[in-house]
């Protein structure tokens, strides 16, 4: 049984735990934090190709995850593993952080976890948006006590753009949340299609995973 655990040393996040207030801030975020790579999991001695990083996840994991992509890429080269946080928004307890970090630990590169907010959606509220947004601090605050480097963005007029799309360009692989509703369903399908990268959807809210009901 392969595990993932925090190791008792910590580092410093600097300006990744802030709230970037536009995407140009958001895309420099990655190279102003002081990463750290965590876990018992040893980086393997070649580039590990999807399915080597899909068998060295722990079971509990691994039956949760799947390609979101019909064909997957070979390429698993970027500069971090990008996990795209959306409903389940916690730095504990989450299998989609679990499988980002296990994947980051087999590259020898950094986790990094980006959340976004946009008003455009059909259920945009100021009661949802307040309630994410006191659920985004939370989040940062939970990420840099593990060393995990972590960004929020808020879309809004005059700062608005691809900033999801430019991470994952630049990623080893993208995880994402297995949601089976839209709009996330919606969002998900389509940075699949616009990317090279791999992109990994991971259940992340149900008990019993999806794939096994």
């Amino acid at each position: 049984m392969k595990a993932i655990v925090d190791s008792p040393r910590r580092c410093r996040v600097g300006s990744a735990s802030s709230i970037f207030p536009h995407n140009t801030i958001l895309s420099l975020a990655i190279s102003h934090v002081t990463f750290f790579r965590y876990g018992l999991m040893k980086p393997s001695p070649h580039m590990p190709t999807p399915t080597d990083l899909f068998d060295d996840l722990p079971d509990a994991v691994a039956e949760r995850c799947r390609p979101a992509q019909s064909s997957e890429p070979a390429d698993m080269e970027g500069e971090f593993v990008l996990y795209w946080m959306r409903n389940a928004a916690r730095g504990h307890d989450n299998p989609a952080l679990d499988a980002a970090i296990g994947c980051a630990n087999q590259l020898d590169v950094p986790a990094f976890v980006v959340q976004g907010m946009t008003e455009t959606h059909e259920y945009a509220s100021v009661r949802h948006h307040t309630f994410a947004l006191q659920g985004a601090r939370e989040v940062a605050e939970e990420l840099a006590e593990r060393g995990i480097g972590h960004a929020l963005h808020v879309e809004r007029d005059g700062h608005r753009g691809d900033y999801l799309r430019s991470l994952a360009e630049r990623a080893a692989l993208v995880v994402v949340e297995d949601v089976p509703v839209d709009p996330v369903r919606r969002w998900r399908s389509a940075l699949a299609q616009q990317v090279e990268t791999p992109v990994w959807a991971v259940d992340a809210d149900c008990i019993v995973p999806m794939r096994l009901v």
